[in-house]
């Protein structure tokens, strides 16, 4: 409601908690349960109809509300108490520095680009002091945004030099224990590659091929087959697409 500037009471809570609420052109009288057709019972809460807002005050003060008297076999009692409010330490900022890394902190560290639009959207008009300005010039970097609010992948972590060169050579010696050992050398040109062809006895030059299908769904190059090759001796699983069982077109 515009112009509202107190709290709201939902009265559908109150007759949760086991009240009975009436509402009369004039007041708000709230009872115990079973204490409305009882006489003399005095309401645990009541409040008076605002002519402007059309809405019923409560007051929160306990001395503006009479003592609740309770029945006898009731074993419902309230009470409204007004608790004193209280400051038990109070540190001053000694300077604006201070004002803003302790506004940045209270609203748990976020970044600074966030901070400033909702300070611009006017989130913070009753937060003394806290403006644009304040932010801009005073606020000092935080740790705790940088682990948890980064907005960028931090830069710098990893090392951009070129790693030296790997060659891989045998030796006949050592052909029973490590056959292939990387070796670093500074003769190699980086980026360049070697080969070498071992003789082997074990290659057995076999290899398996099925094809699957029909998908139920044709691809959107009209494919529904797939030939699957199994190949022993490189141990690699190759797949062409197919449009029919025939033999795939290369």
């Amino acid at each position: 409601m515009p112009g509202l500037r107190t709290n709201l009471t939902s009265l559908g809570q109150l007759c949760n908690d086991g009240l009975h609420v009436v509402l009369t052109k004039a007041d708000l009288r709230a009872y115990p349960a079973g204490a409305i057709s009882t006489n003399g019972i005095a309401p645990v809460v009541r409040g008076e109809r605002n002519a402007s807002t059309s809405m019923w005050d409560i007051p929160l003060g306990s001395s503006t509300l009479p003592p609740p008297t309770t029945p006898a076999g009731t074993a419902f009692s309230a009470t409204v108490t007004d608790p004193t409010a209280t400051t038990h330490n109070i540190v001053a900022a000694k300077n604006l520095e201070q004002l803003a890394n302790w506004y940045h902190r209270a609203l748990f560290s976020p970044r600074p680009s966030t901070l400033l639009k909702a300070i611009a959207k006017g989130h913070f008009r009753s937060w003394p002091g806290l403006t644009q300005q304040l932010i801009n010039k005073h606020l000092q970097p935080s740790i705790n945004t940088a682990l948890g609010h980064m907005k960028l992948v931090r830069q710098g972590q990893r090392s951009t030099k070129k790693a030296p060169f790997a060659a891989w050579t045998l030796s006949l010696a050592d052909e029973e224990e490590d056959m292939f050992q990387p070796v670093f050398t500074e003769e190699m040109e980086a980026g360049a590659m070697y080969t070498k062809i071992v003789g082997s006895h074990d290659i057995t030059d076999k290899m398996y091929a099925d094809t699957a299908g029909p998908f139920p769904i044709t691809s959107a190059k009209g494919n529904r087959y797939f030939r699957i090759t199994y190949v022993v001796d490189a141990n690699a699983i190759l797949v062409v697409p197919m449009k029919d069982r025939q033999r795939p077109k290369t």
